[in-house]
């Protein structure tokens, strides 16, 4: 994190713009050498073998944004900031298992907030890659997530091309066809062994996203009640603490 991190983050958090007021903010991961840019692969047929070229892609548009900061359809999960107001209205997915920061903005969305992208606020990422899934594995967890995701977004009424380039285009109604060739790609029978077939992978996705998804919309409909609980219950512990700390004599 640079020396100046604090600081940019709250020069614009909490303001108002003509998309919104600036809830919640993100910015870029740099590597090591500075880039806010993924190692980019040769560009394929398939979208979601294009995962790194499309979050580039995403990257490039809102670092050339003529609004700054601007609305933004991506976020990094260690560079994000959230200003109360959202965070009391908005609540992560508990049923995700990958993508939450990018679930995030389309959970704010259709709470009716816009994220914002500062391309100044920036943080070098060094993630340890020594505890990666294979390929395969991380390819399994996507699969769960967009098709996840995609049902999310059509229940809440918002269109993919919203959240285009990433993660909109890998949200299409073709996007069990993209994912079912991509694991025949990519996968080996021993991956299959582990993770399941592609088939199977598919399979357990739609049904775990029809188990899961209207356990989410219950749990994000008693969100801002039960924090609004937790605030008070917090504050009358404060209160009684305080009481009982007076009556008894004890100073600090």
């Amino acid at each position: 994190v640079g020396e100046n991190y604090i600081f940019q983050a709250l020069s614009n958090i909490g303001k108002s713009t003509p998309q919104g007021n600036i809830y919640g903010l993100g910015g870029p991961y740099l590597n090591t050498e500075g880039s806010p840019y993924l190692r980019e692969p040769k560009k394929l047929d398939n979208a979601f073998r294009n995962k790194a070229v499309l979050i580039n892609e995403t990257m490039r548009i809102l670092q050339c944004s003529p609004s700054f900061p601007s609305p933004t359809p991506m976020a990094f999960g260690g560079n994000m900031v959230f200003y109360k107001e959202l965070f009391y209205e908005v609540c992560f997915d508990p049923y995700l298992m990958r993508g939450e920061d990018i679930d995030y903005i389309i959970n704010a969305r259709i709470g009716g907030f816009n994220y914002f992208f500062d391309r100044e606020l920036v943080i070098t990422h060094q993630p340890p890659r020594q505890f990666e899934s294979s390929e395969y594995g991380k390819m399994k967890q996507d699969v769960f997530r967009f098709i996840y995701e995609r049902a999310k977004i059509r229940r809440a009424g918002i269109s993919s091309k919203d959240l285009e380039p990433y993660p909109g285009l890998l949200l299409t109604d073709d996007f069990e066809t993209l994912a079912l060739d991509a694991l025949n790609i990519v996968g080996s029978e021993y991956d299959f062994s582990i993770f399941g077939t592609p088939s199977k992978v598919l399979e357990d996705a739609d049904q775990y996203t029809q188990i899961h998804l209207s356990r989410y919309f219950e749990f994000a409909e008693r969100w801002p009640e039960s924090l609004r609980k937790m605030q008070k219950q917090s504050s009358a512990v404060k209160a009684l603490r305080e009481a009982t700390t007076y009556g008894a004599g004890i100073t600090d």
